[in-house]
Formats: C-alpha cells, sequence, structure tokens
C-alpha cells in the first residue's frame, strides 16, 4: 500500500488489480465527513504542547500528580483521551500515560478547535507500514475502505460493538464535573500570559473562549461530524441510564 498525503491518495494491490481511493472515499468508508476538516489544524505540523500548558487538565487540589498520566485528569480530558487512544489514536502499552500528540488532541477538543483526523490517521498509518514491531491498528478501517472499494456484497460476519468511555466505571460517572476552560484566575490569563509560546507551539491557532456551562463543557453544535457524534449520544445515553438506576 502506498499513501500519498500530497496527493490525499492511496494506492495499493489486491491479488493482480490494483485499486486506488482519495481520502475523501476513506473518509466515507469509515463514516467521516472529510470536508468538516477543511481548514482545520494539521497535528502532524505543530509541536507537543510544553508540560506548562498540560498542567491546566488537571483537577485542581489533586496530591502527587505526576503530568504526563491519565491519573488526576480533570473529567472531560479523560474522556477525550480515552476516546482518542481507541478510535483515530489507537495505542497499545501503557494505558496511565499520556505522550506525544494526545496532549494536542486534548487542548484543541477542549479550545474548540478543528484538527485534521483523517490526514492524521494517514499519516500514521504511512509510519505504522514501514514498522514490523507494531500492530496495525487501522485494519478495520482498512478493510471498511477494501470491501467498499471491491464492491463486496457478502455477508461481513465481524461487527464492531459502540464504545462508551468509562461505561461501567462508576466512580468516573459520579465524579464532579470541573468547569474548563475555568473565568478569571491564572488558567484563564494562560492564553496571555504564555501567547507567543502557543503561537510557537500550536502554529498560531487563536484560542477562542469557550463560556462553561455550570456541569462543564459543552460543544457547540456541528463540533462533532456524524460519527463522533453517535459516540457522542451513545455516550450520554449511557449517562442517563446510569443516573436511573443509581
Amino acid at each position: 500500500m502506498e499513501i500519498r498525503t500530497d496527493k490525499d491518495e492511496i494506492e495499493w494491490m489486491f491479488g493482480k488489480r490494483r485499486y486506488n481511493a482519495t481520502f475523501d472515499e476513506f473518509a466515507e468508508a469509515n463514516e467521516l465527513d472529510n470536508g468538516f476538516f477543511a481548514n482545520s489544524i494539521n497535528l502532524d505540523e505543530e509541536e507537543i504542547i510544553s508540560e506548562e500548558q498540560r498542567r491546566q487538565f488537571y483537577e485542581p487540589g489533586e496530591q502527587n500528580i505526576s503530568v504526563g498520566e491519565s491519573r488526576g485528569l480533570k473529567h472531560h480530558p479523560a474522556a477525550i483521551n480515552k476516546i482518542a487512544r481507541l478510535t483515530f489514536m489507537l495505542k497499545g502499552g501503557d494505558r496511565g500515560k499520556i505522550r506525544f500528540k494526545y496532549w494536542n488532541v486534548i487542548h484543541h477538543i477542549m479550545y474548540s478547535q478543528k484538527f485534521d483526523v483523517v490526514t492524521f490517521t494517514m499519516n500514521q498509518l504511512a509510519i505504522l507500514k514501514h514498522d514490523m514491531t507494531t500492530n496495525l491498528y487501522f485494519a478495520p478501517y482498512i478493510m471498511s475502505l477494501i470491501l467498499q472499494k471491491t464492491r463486496f456484497n457478502g455477508e461481513c460476519r465481524v461487527q464492531h460493538e459502540p464504545f462508551r468511555p468509562f461505561l461501567n466505571d462508576r466512580e468516573f460517572h459520579i465524579r464532579a464535573l470541573t468547569p474548563f476552560p475555568p473565568i478569571g484566575g491564572a488558567e484563564a490569563g494562560h492564553g496571555q500570559d504564555h501567547g507567543h509560546g502557543h503561537d510557537e507551539h500550536m502554529g498560531g491557532a487563536n484560542i477562542p473562549h469557550v463560556e462553561p456551562e455550570a456541569h462543564g463543557w459543552v460543544p457547540p453544535a456541528g463540533y462533532f461530524d456524524p460519527y463522533f457524534q453517535g459516540i457522542q449520544n451513545s455516550w450520554n445515553t449511557s449517562f442517563a441510564q446510569f443516573g436511573q438506576n443509581m
């Protein structure tokens, strides 16, 4: 398989036949709206946010917090991290550690900034195909494209269960939500105090002010594409069912 990010194309051999597809077709096969990501942030072109910027995502007052661990994260950053590593930023290894561009993903979502999920996924695929020691995490996504391009009409016996982060974690569900971003205080002024650092690390993207609701951050209308909106709806339903059973 060859991935040409400069042309947004994929090409592969299946038997004696050669197939090609665009990134748009890859997105369609996996129920993503690639048009939604137009003119959005390219995660591969920005540096990892600084440790100081990461501190804002942890609960205030928690003792013995180590920046870089998932323990102690605020409610929404914790959910974002878990969704990311089981959807478009798949990984193995220590689940208690947050590394590399996971911080950028958390940062952008919390500040309502769009980033290009499809291009980022394809760049990961281009790296993984040269790595003989890492699992090919995106195999189901690749297979969905192959089935679409080969016009497969047979029975697909593999079904993927919907993902609901922290579905069985009672302690996580009853945690009080920490409003974010905060109004006033050192964290809210972070973008001003370190504005030049943000431009350097985040490609000059402006951080808009997001008014937190009483129960936490609420994404604006149209923030999620249809695929992730379905995940969010399933998540909200699980929260409602959990509340009824308490």
